[in-house]
């Protein structure tokens, strides 16, 4: 086994620990990944049975799918002799399990793309790691006023071998990709995005359509929105091609982002296209040069 080597533990999501992989194997790593589920967590297989399933007992097999989550990173280390751990959120990783792998000699990292606040499993277990580091700045100062735990300001970034230019026309106006699960005043904006630019080249990808929104099916259906609305999620590549052909990207960050950018911000940079972004500190400070 040799010390370069990493196993990077992280939720499966859009590619990014396969991300942090390709920046460890530049610099001659060897890099092992264990993906973790957050919201379709798997039960029987079948995505039908487990919705239904979670939706009548979601605790339960929530705490069982930990288990696994947990028992598979005990056997990596038993079989691999690991030595360096990277854990991006660690949603179901337990006191028990960290103890365990810490006595068998390994290093902990732990590195939060999200503030480490809105994550109680991750804040539960933070002693235990060697080393910490947060997305968001303003976590450091609180997590040592707080806990007397030092950590580490590290930024996210982009993967250059999927973000990058494409040298292709531009031929949207206005693009956004996100989350509108939670979101309602997203919605609200880009509702009156396209009723004030109805004539203009929009394109809008994510969850639009819930059963607990049912007025969104109707603006969807009736007035024409699914031409705006395009209701699903986009791979990386997908992506990088969206933000390429773009004149305008808009980027929005969750409310607790204040010296912290999330990933969209640095992969809409690396198409070199034109951002349309909040007003967070942490961009006027590194970035007023772009403005």
């Amino acid at each position: 086994m040799s010390k370069k080597e990493v196993l990077i533990v992280g939720p499966n999501f859009y590619g990014y620990n396969e991300s942090v992989a390709k920046a460890f194997q530049v610099k001659g790593f060897k890099t092992n990944i264990i993906n973790f589920e957050e919201e379709n967590i798997p039960v029987t297989g079948n995505k039908l049975v487990d919705k239904f399933l979670l939706k009548a007992k979601r605790e339960y097999y929530v705490n069982e799918y930990g288990k696994k989550v947990n028992q598979e990173i005990i056997d990596f280390v038993d079989k691999n002799n690991i030595k360096n751990i990277v854990v991006i959120k660690g949603s179901y990783i337990t006191r028990e399990t960290l103890e365990y792998i810490k006595k068998k000699g390994c290093k902990l990292i732990m590195w939060m793309m999200d503030s480490v606040y809105r994550e109680s499993q991750s804040m539960d277990t933070l002693e235990l790691y060697d080393f910490r580091f947060m997305f968001e700045k303003t976590d450091i100062k609180k997590l040592q006023e707080t806990k007397n735990i030092d950590s580490y300001f590290l930024p996210l970034c982009y993967d250059n071998f999927v973000y990058d230019v494409k040298g292709i026309k531009r031929s949207i106006d206005i693009s956004f990709v996100g989350s509108f699960a939670n979101y309602e005043h997203r919605v609200i904006l880009f509702e009156k995005i396209i009723e004030e630019f109805k004539y203009c080249n929009i394109e809008i990808y994510g969850k639009y359509l819930m059963p607990s929104k049912p007025k969104r099916y109707i603006k969807y259906y009736l007035k024409g929105y699914r031409k705006y609305f395009k209701n699903r999620f986009l791979s990386p590549k997908e992506v990088s091609n969206l933000y390429s052909r773009s004149k305008i990207c808009i980027n929005i960050h969750n409310k607790q982002s204040k010296e912290g950018c999330n990933p969209r911000f640095f992969e809409i940079i690396g198409t070199k296209s034109f951002e349309l972004v909040e007003n967070i500190e942490y961009i006027q400070k590194n970035f007023n040069d772009f403005l």
